[in-house]
């Protein structure tokens, strides 16, 4: 294996750990030693908990997200457009994959949060950016970038891009198999298909902002249209 490749297993290793162990053991850590978070301070501790895990995988990606930032704005009218696009794209796949999968089991919603029916406090804003903002950051800079960076054929990439997603998903669910399995198709159906489109475009800056446009366009669309 060439020492790219090295590189880059040993990156998407390292992210996957990290965000792993930090988003589902922090707490359990600091609770081992006295300290809990409740209410207003829990989401808090929440928003810097994402916070410190961004720069964790910002700085191991730091290079290719810096370029490819620079490359969106050189072009900043026709990324802007297919940012747009692709986030109008996977809303449809969204809602489309629900309802195949709703004519054989039951699934419960179309996993978008509804912010327009809950009052703006600390708690609200904070949850908007942790979840269009800060964990959309986290996946897109491991799942699609980091598998890209080790797989080089676009399905390949694809395919165990939305395979890992799907099980890092999964665990953090702490349900059942079959539950779990059900509440994460979608999910994982959804980053493969980012995966693609960035080995098409090859602009992770872009797949991230039209992530950040899949999360907001859907919730928009659950709140008006569903």
């Amino acid at each position: 294996m060439k020492s790219n490749g090295i590189k880059g297993v040993i990156q998407l290793i390292l992210s996957v750990v990290l965000y792993f162990l930090i988003d589902n053991y922090l707490f359990w850590l600091l609770g081992k030693i006295g300290i809990h978070f409740t209410g207003d301070l829990y989401m808090i501790a929440s928003f810097v908990k994402y916070l410190v895990i961004c720069l964790f995988i910002y700085l191991i990606y730091r290079p290719q997200i810096h370029s490819s930032k620079n490359k969106f704005v050189k072009s900043l009218l026709v990324s802007g457009i297919f940012a747009v696009g692709t986030a109008v794209l996977l809303v449809f796949v969204n809602f489309l994959l629900h309802r195949l999968i709703g004519t054989f089991h039951v699934v419960g919603g179309y996993g978008f949060i509804n912010y327009f029916d809950q009052a703006v406090s600390i708690n609200t804003i904070l949850s908007v950016i942790i979840n269009v903002i800060l964990i959309p950051f986290i996946v897109i800079s491991i799942f699609p970038l980091g598998v890209s960076n080790v797989i080089k054929s676009p399905i390949g990439a694809a395919l165990i891009a939305g395979l890992l997603y799907g099980l890092i998903y999964a665990l953090n669910l702490h349900t059942s198999i079959e539950n779990a399995f059900w509440l994460t198709v979608v999910p994982a159906l959804i980053m493969a298909l980012i995966t693609y489109i960035h080995k098409t475009a090859q602009n992770i800056w872009m797949v991230y902002i039209s992530y950040i446009l899949y999360v907001g366009l859907g919730t928009f669309v659950l709140r008006y249209f569903v």
